[in-house]
């Protein structure tokens, strides 16, 4: 997932700087915290807001 998230700030896609450990806990924390402690189903839709909102988060303001 790391690789991904390099070529991705590479690309300019992602904003330059970041570190690929805190976007993959950006993305994974809240699967994880969800899954393991509310016991709750990780549904289809639950992970695409969660990866957008780690996109929204870590994604460039256009110029």
């Amino acid at each position: 997932m790391e690789l991904m998230i390099n070529r991705a700030i590479e690309r300019g896609e992602l904003t330059g700087g970041l570190d690929s450990t805190d976007v993959v806990a950006h993305v994974l924390g809240p699967v994880l915290y969800r899954a393991a402690l509310q016991r709750l189903p990780v549904t289809a839709g639950f992970i695409a807001a969660v990866v957008h909102s780690a996109i929204d988060a870590h994604t460039p303001d256009p110029p």
